[in-house]
């Protein structure tokens, strides 16, 4: 993932849009920054969920608390597939505007597929119609019955679920990388 030395400042930037100041926004970015260090996932795009789920408060009816165990969630379930890879960035680019867009639609759950396929599998679980089901969730997507609201309760509602299964994970190189690389690091 290429790393510019102004990355602290546009999510400090990013974070203070959203309402944090100050002390707040270098706060929250510790906390992003421990999630993602957490999961040995990319900071920036975890901000990236972390910021379109925080914009999405009033379709989603999440507290920050809620907002950031989703954003942890994600790198949980991404962590499973052993690092981050173009189709990652790519599945977590449509994960933030699916979050955003109140409905999950195809081209959202299909990059997910090809991206992010342990996200799907969380909510899949999470929501009982699909029986834990991925192709059941596709269906109900289909059908346009897959909101923004069920997909982040769903993901939600497997924290346990998604930390035990992290931790049955062996760090990768690429995921080492990841966490030498943030831009964050040593950061104030």
């Amino acid at each position: 993932f290429p790393v510019t030395i102004d990355s602290p400042s546009k999510l400090t930037n990013i974070l203070k849009v959203l309402g944090f100041e100050g002390g707040q926004a270098a706060e929250k970015l510790r906390e992003i920054q421990d999630i993602a260090r957490a999961t040995r996932s990319p900071v920036d795009e975890l901000a990236k969920i972390y910021q379109n789920t925080t914009m999405a408060p009033k379709e989603l009816g999440a507290s920050q608390e809620q907002i950031l165990q989703f954003t942890k969630n994600v790198g949980l379930a991404l962590a499973q597939q052993g690092g981050a890879t173009i189709s990652t960035r790519g599945a977590l680019l449509q994960l933030a505007q699916a979050i955003g867009m109140g409905t999950v639609r195809a081209e959202e759950f299909n990059s997910l597929l090809e991206g992010g396929y342990p996200i799907l599998v969380a909510a899949a679980r999470g929501i009982e119609e699909t029986g834990g089901s991925v192709m059941k969730l596709r269906q109900m997507m289909l059908a346009g019955e897959l909101s923004s609201k069920k997909f982040f309760d769903a993901i939600l509602s497997q924290s346990g679920n998604l930390e035990k299964t992290f931790g049955r994970t062996v760090p990768t190189l690429s995921q080492a990388v990841t966490v030498l690389r943030d831009p964050y690091r040593d950061w104030e």
